[in-house]
């Protein structure tokens, strides 16, 4: 097989090469090829995981089993607004808040979102 480099390419190749880590250009393209492929399977495992959560999400839709994404806001902002008027105590508004999907996130980072939007 024959492949085309850019010049650019070639040249990381080489400094590669006269680093030491690598005796040759093959092993680097082969070290290079091994990183596209763990990279690529990571992306295609996250792919399927978001398929089965949109699946998930799409049987709950359709049981009625939702959401309503305003009225989630609205509660966020609701919970935040004393946090966000102790600001000047960092351990407050760092809190740490369980949420309906069970994770963890901050009182902080929530805040920050929803100003976000």
């Amino acid at each position: 097989m024959n492949i085309s480099l850019t010049p650019d390419q070639e040249q990381f190749i080489q400094s590669t090469v006269k680093r030491g880590k690598y005796s040759s250009a093959s092993e680097v393209v082969g070290a290079a090829l091994r990183l596209l492929e763990e990279r690529e399977m990571k992306r295609l495992l996250r792919l399927e995981e978001l398929r089965k959560e949109i699946a998930i999400g799409m049987e709950n839709s359709d049981r009625g089993d939702i959401f309503d994404g305003e009225e989630v806001l609205k509660e966020l902002r609701e919970e935040i607004q004393p946090l966000s008027q102790s600001d000047n105590n960092p351990q407050e508004s760092e809190r740490i808040i369980p949420n309906a999907w069970g994770k963890t996130v901050t009182s902080k980072s929530i805040n920050e979102a929803i100003e976000g939007m």
